[in-house]
């Protein structure tokens, strides 16, 4: 093996530093533009991927920020939960031909299918809810996920797009 006879051009004493610009989506103006005409802009507010909404804002937004993208999960995940909110839809009717039923005095009969129906409507409604406001939301400055647990709890995640080092998928 030859060895270097200026040892400084290979290991140098003094700290080179080399600085690149983070990563920014502001500076790809020109590839933005082909991607957003390629997939074109999306109006619809329950669609899973929406391109530059007009309405879509959160609270934690900046002022200048600009949001790119806004996905949530497809509209085929609900699928489990609306079957399951059918089948609980039709409980009272499957109640009329348990013999017990027949025992049981109208009015409550009347309270309990009301009742019934009121824990389904709000299973729907949370399900509803989980769905719709569960985003992914990348702006030009950072990449957000907000986590939507009930009515009263959410969980907010953001990086910076420059502290973006890898991604993998699975």
């Amino acid at each position: 093996m030859v060895r270097a006879s200026n040892l400084d051009l290979v290991a140098p004493d003094e700290i080179i530093e080399i600085k690149k610009d983070p990563p920014s989506l502001r500076n790809s103006g020109e590839v933005r533009q082909k991607v957003y005409d390629l997939l074109g802009h999306t109006s619809n507010p329950l669609s899973s991927f929406l391109i530059k909404p007009h309405v879509f804002k959160f609270k934690e937004q900046d002022d200048k920020e600009e949001i790119i993208l806004v996905m949530r999960p497809h509209w085929f995940t609900n699928v489990s939960w609306v079957i399951s909110a059918i089948g609980m839809l039709m409980v009272p009717m499957l109640a009329q031909f348990l013999p017990v039923w027949g025992e049981v005095p109208l009015k409550y009969q009347a309270w309990g299918i009301l009742f019934w129906y009121m824990i389904t409507l709000a299973f729907c409604l949370e399900q509803f809810l989980s769905w719709y406001f569960d985003v992914y939301i990348i702006t030009d400055e950072r990449v957000i996920d907000i986590e939507f647990n009930n009515l009263l709890d959410k969980k907010f995640a953001e990086t910076k797009i420059s502290m973006i080092q890898d991604v993998s998928s699975r």
